[in-house]
């Protein structure tokens, strides 16, 4: 890789700094290689909201097209699509340029099935990297050979187990951590904690809702909390370096997505940083980096009973889960920028 020139497509919003999967991860891969590499081996395009500024966005990608040797590709479920076609007329014309693709998220498969021209396009790329290993099972079973597990993962500061407070007294504290959409069972949350302080006359658990809020979701989300009791809050937006800060603090964190093909959330990762168990729905990928009763506990997705079962169980045995706060340290290494740029130079040679 001596003295090529890599270019990084994606939606990366240096300016907003949205905290949403796609972004956070673009950046993070971004400041990643570019801390190895350097400027002058590094270079990057932008395509966040691209259709806004669709000149800009043209000169950059065709610039870098005509300079980079190699290319990292990280486009949303719509962009594959347009991707997919850019680099796979570039590979006809120069079979030097080689590009990797980097998945975000666990959708991929299931874009995939009966769409044999997409699988045809990206089947020409140098690899195909994934978040999971039942993602690469499932594209390899479509006959994509260049597959290989390169984990989801985030440059965080590190927390210490003697510095995590270990508050055993109630009201307890939650947060959810993730976009505010319904898909991603903010309401869920809500009624859950509602439901536990209802049936027992008191305030047992508070919950703070963090994170960007939806733009179709925005009126849906500001009505239900004029209704929702002053043991509920949002909090607003946590910007990435400082989610540890904020989620150490925490008791507990809830993640009841309703999305069965999500991937290696960076939610989870930042609730491991920050030493803070999870109690989350078991979606599709979710025993490659959730360990049930050892960083959380989990329940069948879509069965809020459930979720209201267990964060009962939490307000009785708040001492079980405080003792799982080590081992989502622990955890947390297997997502450290270390850890995988590693695995990501290994494929890349």
């Amino acid at each position: 890789m001596k003295n090529k020139k890599i270019c990084i497509i994606g939606a990366f919003d240096f300016i907003g700094l949205s905290t949403g999967g796609q972004p956070v991860k673009t950046r993070e891969l971004y400041n990643l290689i570019l801390a190895k590499h350097g400027k002058n081996q590094v270079n990057f395009v932008e395509t966040y909201k691209w259709k806004k500024k669709i000149f800009s966005f043209s000169c950059s990608l065709i610039y870098n097209l005509l300079l980079s040797d190699i290319f990292i590709i990280l486009p949303a479920q719509n962009g594959i699509s347009i991707f997919s076609y850019i680099f796979y007329f570039l590979k006809k014309i120069n079979v030097k340029n080689k590009v990797y693709y980097s998945v975000i998220g666990g959708w991929l498969p299931e874009k995939l099935e009966n769409n044999s021209r997409l699988i045809k396009k990206i089947s020409i790329f140098e690899g195909i990297w994934v978040e999971t290993n039942l993602m690469k099972k499932s594209l390899n079973s479509m006959g994509l050979n260049r597959v290989s597990i390169i984990p989801n993962f985030k440059n965080l500061p590190r927390v210490k187990f003697e510095d995590l407070p270990n508050v055993l007294t109630q009201p307890l504290k939650l947060c959810t951590f993730s976009r505010v959409m319904r898909e991603k069972g903010i309401e869920d949350a809500i009624d859950a904690v509602c439901a536990i302080n209802n049936k027992y006359g008191k305030i047992i658990f508070t919950l703070d809702v963090f994170g960007n809020i939806d733009d179709n979701y925005k009126d849906i989300f500001f009505e239900i909390m004029k209704n929702v009791p002053e043991y509920i809050k949002y909090k607003g937006i946590v910007m990435p370096n400082d989610s540890v800060y904020v989620l150490k603090n925490y008791f507990c964190l809830l993640f009841p997505t309703r999305f069965y093909t999500e991937g290696l959330p960076g939610t989870v990762i930042d609730a491991y940083a920050s030493g803070l168990p999870i109690i989350t729905t078991l979606w599709k990928n979710y025993e490659e980096i959730f360990i049930e009763s050892i960083t959380g506990w989990g329940y069948e997705l879509g069965n809020n009973n459930e979720l209201v079962r267990l964060l009962e169980k939490a307000a009785f045995n708040p001492a079980e889960i405080i003792k799982m706060r080590k081992n989502c340290l622990m955890e947390a290494q297997k997502f450290r920028p270390e850890s995988v740029y590693q695995q990501i130079i290994k494929e890349m040679k």
